[in-house]
């Protein structure tokens, strides 16, 4: 269970990386937009680079969040249904959805050669291979896994709380 208790650590720490890399998107997409309204309204120049740069920033801030999202349990869900459930029969519905998320991750990360490969070429103006849009995903594809892992021996043991639980928001 201490090697368990390391993984979940471990997973705080990319949480609060996850989190902090969105913050920072964040921040370059509000500033370099600031600077391209700024920049017509005052010279009458339009930044070109402003626009694929926020939509790159934009697919980053998605997929990043994706992990902070589902760790934090702030994604949407339809419990009330399962919450009048017995005890019992919740923790076998949760133990299927474990696996479903168990399997859906899987399959993301097992396209991910694929994906790669079909995503080749330049993205216009921003520099960057279009392959590197993917990248995120995949890193929060790979945490989401390891934390439902990690959630469901937890659960089947019946000692922990789930990361959502322990985090103070």
């Amino acid at each position: 269970m201490q090697s368990l208790r390391l993984v979940r650590l471990g997973l705080d720490v990319c949480e609060r990386g996850f989190l902090l890399l969105a913050n920072v998107i964040l921040i370059t997409m509000l500033a370099i937009n600031t600077l391209n309204i700024t920049s017509r309204a005052v010279f009458d120049i339009s930044l070109v680079w402003v626009f694929p740069w926020t939509a790159f920033l934009f697919v980053w801030l998605t997929f990043v969040t994706f992990f902070v999202i589902y760790r934090r349990a702030r994604d949407i869900t339809v419990d009330f249904v399962v919450a009048r459930l017995g005890r019992r029969l919740r923790k076998a519905v949760q133990l299927v959805v474990s696996l479903v998320t168990v399997f859906v991750m899987v399959v993301i990360l097992a396209e991910m050669d694929r994906i790669f490969a079909s995503q080749v070429g330049e993205i216009e103006i921003v520099g960057l291979e279009r392959y590197t849009l993917s990248i995120p995903l995949f890193a929060s594809c790979a945490l989401i896994l390891i934390n439902t892992i990690v959630d469901t021996i937890w659960s089947v043991v019946g000692t922990a709380p789930k990361a959502a639980d322990t985090q103070g928001t």
